[in-house]
């Protein structure tokens, strides 16, 4: 046994460059795989920031406020003729306005917050914000 230890301290003191050159290469990858790992991670924490956020009080009063009007039947009754009028009488009610500013700015937020690579696609594709997956089982058109 201590013929091998021998043979190996000295076989490392013939290699020594070799070995830091090694060494340095592992390390490297090592911090590399931490970063990306960490950068992944904050992504995702990004991501559940916006899933809490779209479940809060205003933002989800805003979008069943919204989802009621669009569910009425005089929306779905609406014809071009009366499409503008219709639409004129929503501008004029402040509620209704306030709401979908509610839901462009949130929106908007999440976009700028995936465009700018601060969340993850892929974090957000496993919630309820992109229906792609679900669209595109039912339906050629939203592909």
């Amino acid at each position: 046994m201590p013929r091998i230890i021998e043979r190996t301290w000295r076989w490392i003191g013939e290699n020594e460059k070799q070995l830091v050159i090694c060494f340095v290469v592992v390390g490297g990858l090592y911090a590399l795989w931490e970063y990306l790992s960490h950068q992944r991670g904050e992504r995702e924490r990004e991501v559940a920031r916006y899933v809490l956020l779209q479940g809060s009080e205003h933002v989800s009063s805003a979008r069943a406020r919204l989802e009621v009007l669009m569910n009425r039947t005089d929306v779905s009754e609406l014809k071009k003729e009366t499409y503008g009028p219709f639409f004129e009488n929503l501008i004029n009610d402040r509620e209704t306005v306030a709401a979908a500013i509610v839901e462009l700015k949130f929106f908007d937020s999440l976009a700028m917050c995936v465009e700018s690579s601060r969340c993850s696609k892929s974090s957000l594709a496993s919630t309820s914000f992109l229906m792609r997956k679900v669209s595109c089982k039912t339906s050629d058109h939203f592909c």
